[in-house]
């Protein structure tokens, strides 16, 4: 009987879901927080919510970003990005980005191109512990640009929805 009890233990453990190799687990990422230790993300990209064709991705742009609107320095590093599709025609996104350059500097290319676009700027209320914040629209769209410094990096957050149009450069 004390057999048993130990091969079906052993069986346990060995079937364990916890106990067996995830080959999607092997790159290493930064933490989007600084002193952080370092974390492993999935190579699998995460399916987007109910509703959305897109996806999540960690360390990389989601197919089809709009890269035009939002300036990426090749030096910056894509923590997360997402873009799917939602009703009527628009576009729901989420860019996360870790630059070296300053919230000046950021804050200013990313003005232009939105600007460009035709979206325009409006003064938000300072936010505590953000360098740079401003809402952008044009027309029903809307997109949120934050810019997050802890002296060493600064941390590009940018969230909104666009139409179809813009998605396509229009």
């Amino acid at each position: 009987m004390r057999k048993v009890g130990v091969i079906g233990i052993a069986a346990l453990i060995l079937l364990s879901p916890a106990c067996t190799a995830d080959s999607n687990t092997d790159a290493p990422v930064r933490d989007a927080v600084p002193n952080q230790s370092t974390t492993t993300a999935t190579t699998e990209s995460v399916p987007a919510p109910p509703g959305g064709e897109g996806q999540i991705e960690v360390g990389e742009l989601a197919e089809d970003f709009p890269t035009e609107l939002f300036p990426i320095a090749a030096a910056d590093e894509v923590l997360l990005s997402s873009f799917s599709a939602t009703d009527d025609d628009k576009y729901a996104l989420s860019l996360n980005v870790r630059s070296a350059a300053s919230a000046d500097e950021i804050f200013s290319s990313y003005e232009k191109a939105l600007e460009a676009a035709g979206f325009s700027a409006s003064a938000d209320a300072p936010v505590e512990g953000m360098a740079a914040q401003a809402t952008f629209a044009k027309g029903e769209q809307m997109l949120t640009v934050g810019i997050l410094d802890d002296g060493a990096a600064r941390i590009i957050t940018v969230g909104g929805t666009i139409d179809a149009a813009v998605a396509d450069g229009e």
